[in-house]
């Protein structure tokens, strides 16, 4: 069996630097994130940019639905690396960050391939499944906290970033289990759900959610820290 690597931050910095160049929306976005303050974080890494971009590119993947998005610059990734008759449906709830998310995509003459619903997730989600949307590939980074570890975050976490964003309100796992129940009948076969998921035991309680599901290939990715933060399952 081999060994994961770990991505140190000279790893991670080669990574950025001989990686493809990203577009010039996608820094504009960068740049206007950071102007954000402290709710920035919750953009996804550079090499995350470069990790969607590469999965796309290297699979025979055209349909994604994208739950959460702030302000595109994920979406964007996927966006620039489908190809012509590909499409993402892009979910969030936040009306104001979506109206900042679809200026980009216009600006990035990528807003022909993504459509933009501002609702929350678990009605998307059922409005999707009854219209029989299937996909290639579904991706999210779901609130994971429980509720009763809010208050043991760190402050520039916890007082700055959307709560909805961090805790579902209750034990960390009603998103996981929600996805367990509709993604099969969402995703195309060898399709992928691909969801972060918390820190400690959180990434056994969301595998145990999904050993009653129908999948039959679970795989914890691990990040820099070598800690399991990604978990992808593939549809039978």
């Amino acid at each position: 069996m081999g060994k994961n690597l770990k991505i140190t931050d000279k790893i991670e910095s080669y990574i950025n630097k001989f990686s493809y160049q990203l577009n010039p929306i996608q820094k504009e976005i960068i740049n206007y994130n950071e102007s954000l303050g402290d709710i920035k974080r919750m953009q996804i890494a550079i090499s995350q940019c470069h990790f969607l971009h590469l999965i796309i590119k290297t699979t025979k993947i055209k349909k994604v639905l994208e739950i959460g998005t702030f302000t595109g610059l994920s979406a964007l990734s996927i966006a620039l690396a489908l190809p012509s008759d590909g499409n993402l449906i892009a979910l969030d709830k936040n009306e104001e960050t979506n109206k900042v998310a679809i200026n980009f995509f216009k600006k990035a003459n990528q807003d022909k391939k993504i459509e933009m619903i501002t609702k929350p997730a678990f009605d998307s989600l059922k409005d999707l499944k009854k219209s029989n949307k299937k996909f290639d590939m579904i991706i999210s980074n779901p609130p994971y906290i429980p509720l009763v570890e809010m208050n043991t975050l760190m402050d520039d976490v916890r007082l700055f970033e959307p709560h909805f964003a961090l805790s579902d309100g209750v034990d960390g796992l009603l998103f996981y289990q929600r996805f367990a129940m509709v993604a099969p009948a969402m995703i195309n076969s060898g399709g992928h759900l691909i969801l972060e998921v918390g820190l400690n035991t959180h990434p056994n309680y969301v595998l145990e959610v999904f050993d009653k599901a129908s999948f039959y290939d679970q795989t914890l990715i691990p990040d820099r820290n070598d800690d399991p933060r990604v978990l992808k399952v593939t549809v039978n």
